[in-house]
């Protein structure tokens, strides 16, 4: 955060994923630094995919870049997002929410807890328990990524 800060950056701008590691909250040194790769990469996916909205001045959806590449290409590569996207979705299997809301809404363990009443019975094991189904929905990630190489 200090360095998002250094930069200009504001801490809002910074991903909640981010956040948590900076926190210690994703692990230790090894599997932390994989989660955090694996969940940035989720992220990424779904906001290069052709599920994201974009606002653009041209009402072509695959007007995305001009140049060599041409346009089918640059189509392709956000369906293979699109498609990567889902198979991830797919291979994280009962932790889908967990996805779905830290990751690709981007929201924090508060508004989790406020969307899923029963969940707020405000104790720390509720948060602990968050953070460990958090952490195996993003070792199912490295698992799943890492096969894709």
């Amino acid at each position: 955060m200090l360095l998002a800060q250094k930069n200009g950056f504001k801490t809002e701008d910074t991903p909640i994923l981010v956040k948590l590691y900076y926190r210690g909250k994703l692990g230790t040194f090894p599997e932390s630094i994989n989660r955090l790769r694996v969940g940035l990469m989720l992220m990424k996916d779904y906001h290069y995919s052709i599920f994201k909205e974009r606002v653009t001045s041209s009402y072509s959806p695959t007007r995305i870049c001009q140049g060599g590449a041409g346009y089918s290409d640059a189509l392709l590569s956000r369906q293979d997002a699109a498609v990567r996207y889902l198979k991830a979705l797919k291979a994280v299997g009962k932790y889908r929410i967990y996805a779905l809301h830290f990751l690709r809404d981007d929201k924090n363990i508060r508004s989790f807890l406020l969307q899923y009443p029963v969940l707020n019975r405000g104790c720390k094991q509720t948060y602990k328990s968050i953070y460990e189904a958090l952490c195996r929905m993003l070792d199912l990630l490295v698992d799943f990524y890492d096969a894709q190489r």
